[in-house]
């Protein structure tokens, strides 16, 4: 999408909702400007588009603004559907994903008057608040300008399992003297406690064995849910939504004790930042049977070193890093942290509902990276 050159302000900025038939091809070539990362991947895709924004099980299943000048697109700012449990009262919320800017109209306050009119938008279709996990700075303050909070920082906490991707690619002949000395600092780690049992499954197994009417899953998340402060409503069909990304593979770690599910990891065996990784995308134990989380972790390990993962990666709170023993099971926390920020559409809700960092423990599950 070109622009014209030479233009010192902007003019004629038209806010409204997306239009496929007239923005998509604006859409797509702004997302590839402002994402090149994600050029010849999965998620530059029609496909991914269409999973993301209209495969949603809810209601609408998608919220699209964008800023239009008559030459086209230059501002998208998105939202996919989530709902919590906050305070055991169901509630709709807005993730907001994929906003940008065009690169020739960034610092003219564009991002932050998209963002204004977005929520606003939202807000008259009934969500209850937004949320957005930040990693990058530079466009925390213009979030911040339209009614934004952040609520909590989430450290990256990696498991090193081996260090060939790790190294530059000058000095990966290292890695076969390196990697012994890695586990072997790991030798120190926690026992599995006795009485608990692991299965992987792939996600069709997992959809297939535990996530019908009378399946084992709805009544772990039944007994896990009225024990957490602001938690996703990640039932079944939202399940089978996230983990149905094209180009995509899902791991769903089972744990058990006394034949009865008490545990589930979520995983995705992927790169980050060139690093071959196992990303951790939730993580659930029942709080009476935390100790058992030693024996998922135990299975991640094997899981990723089976798959020449030299890391188990996972955004989380330290509060439940500390809950599911991470420190424990050798995990560190890195320099890397992703920001969890809320905006209150509804004002009815008192604040300390959705703006107390206590109340919230989320996981990459409840964004939409990886």
């Amino acid at each position: 999408m070109a622009l014209p050159a030479g233009r010192d302000q902007v003019m004629d900025i038209q806010y409204r909702s997306f239009d496929k038939a007239r923005d998509y091809a604006d859409q797509r070539s702004l997302f590839r400007l402002s994402f090149p990362e994600t050029i010849a991947t999965p998620a530059e895709t029609d496909a991914h588009f269409s999973w993301k924004f209209e495969s949603n099980p809810a209601q609408p299943q998608s919220y699209q603004y964008v800023a239009a000048e008559p030459t086209g697109v230059v501002g998208y700012y998105a939202a996919i559907p989530f709902s919590y449990s906050v305070d055991g009262t169901a509630m709709n919320s807005g993730m907001l994903c994929d906003v940008m800017t065009h690169p020739e109209r960034r610092g003219k306050g564009i991002f932050a008057s998209i963002g204004q009119f977005g929520t606003g938008e939202m807000k008259r279709e009934g969500l209850s608040f937004t949320t957005a996990y930040p990693i990058r700075a530079e466009g925390m303050s213009s979030h911040l300008k339209v009614g934004w909070k952040p609520v909590q920082s989430l450290p990256l906490y990696l498991r090193v399992l081996g260090v060939r991707s790790l190294l530059p690619a000058s000095l990966r002949f290292l890695s076969p003297v390196l990697n012994p000395v890695v586990r072997l600092l790991q030798a120190w780690t926690l026992p599995v406690p006795n009485g608990y049992s692991t299965q992987v499954l792939t996600r069709d197994e997992f959809l297939a064995d535990y996530c019908d009417n009378d399946g084992e899953y709805p009544r772990l998340l039944a007994q896990w849910l009225p024990r957490q402060g602001n938690a996703l409503l990640k039932g079944a069909d939202f399940l089978r939504w996230r983990t149905g990304a094209p180009g995509t593979e899902y791991l769903f770690i089972t744990l058990r004790h006394d034949d009865r599910l008490v545990g589930l990891a979520i995983a995705r065996p992927t790169q980050l930042k060139n690093v071959e990784t196992l990303a951790l995308l939730d993580f659930m134990v029942l709080a009476e049977h935390a100790k058992g989380s030693t024996a998922l972790h135990a299975r991640l390990r094997q899981v990723a070193r089976r798959s020449g993962k030299d890391t188990v990666a996972c955004m989380c709170s330290r509060q439940s890093a500390k809950r599911y023993r991470f420190a424990g099971s050798a995990y560190v926390r890195s320099h890397l942290a992703f920001t969890l920020i809320v905006k209150k559409l509804d004002e009815g809700i008192a604040d300390e509902l959705v703006y107390s960092e206590s109340r919230w423990q989320p996981f990459w599950l409840d964004s939409d990276d990886l």
